[in-house]
């Protein structure tokens, strides 16, 4: 069996599980509340299993990737500014979130935000609302398929103007049936494929140098910046850098399962 046939077929049964979910959380929806919040009955590890997807998705570990390649250990302070940005969310935000809107009646983080706003003002925060959320959801949409066209081509051989598109529409038309539901199920789906991935590939180069010599020589034979946790930068370079990182990590606060 090829390369290329083992990621179509991956593919594949990809395709096969979101259409599964899909039709389920479909079917589990009948209202506004249940599309926008599923009537807050999606239980903790479903939110949690969303969280993870959401806040640490595969575009977000294919940065820490990159960051590790380019500045060594210093992509630590990245990883540091992602776990306190969980910590923020789960153990601070989210439960005064979730306090606020029952009490409050509220469905939406919009609702939320304008709840003490006069009715001048209104108006102007949601339209300021959705055009911000327009913009960046259109941003990050041609960037990520760009990167799965890319993909596509590359491992799959599959032309962009067909397979790309064609999963999209998927995935919207998925959504906008199940709603939250949809949403948090597919995070879910992809917390549960990377965390299994992570592990086979820590297993794997375990097995493959199983005595810790040899990982302490690789170590040791890396470039002297890898080793340093300001990446080789002193002064108010480090700081920046160090800065920098914490502050994507904590860009993460306040993800949709929060609420």
């Amino acid at each position: 069996m090829t390369r290329t046939v083992v990621l179509v077929l991956a593919a594949l049964i990809w395709v096969a599980l979101c259409l599964v979910l899909g039709a389920w959380a479909a079917r589990r929806t009948h209202n506004a509340t249940d599309w926008l919040i599923a009537s807050r009955r999606l239980g903790a590890w479903g939110v949690a299993l969303g969280f993870g997807g959401s806040a640490i998705s595969v575009w977000m570990l294919m940065m820490l990737a990159t960051a590790a390649y380019a500045a060594g250990i210093a992509a630590l302070w990245l990883a540091l500014g992602l776990w306190c940005a969980l910590a923020v969310s789960l153990f601070f935000l989210a439960p005064r979130l979730r306090n606020a809107s029952i009490g409050s009646a509220l469905t939406t983080p919009l609702q939320f935000i304008t709840t003490d706003t006069g009715e001048r003002l209104y108006p102007t925060i949601v339209r300021s609302a959705v055009a911000i959320a327009a913009a960046l959801l259109l941003v990050q949409a041609v960037v990520l398929l760009r990167a799965a066209s890319d993909a596509a081509a590359v491992s799959l051989y599959v032309g962009a103007g067909v397979a790309v598109p064609a999963a999209f529409v998927l995935a919207m038309v998925c959504v906008f049936a199940g709603g939250v539901r949809t949403a948090v199920a597919y995070d879910a789906l992809q917390t549960i494929t990377i965390t299994s991935i992570a592990a086979a590939v820590l297993i794997g180069l375990y097995v493959a140098a199983p005595e810790s010599q040899a990982w302490r020589a690789a170590f040791e034979a890396t470039p002297e910046r890898w080793r340093d946790v300001f990446a080789g930068r002193h002064g108010v370079v480090a700081i920046a850098l160090t800065g920098g990182a914490l502050g994507v990590g904590l860009a993460l606060c306040g993800q949709t399962p929060a609420l």
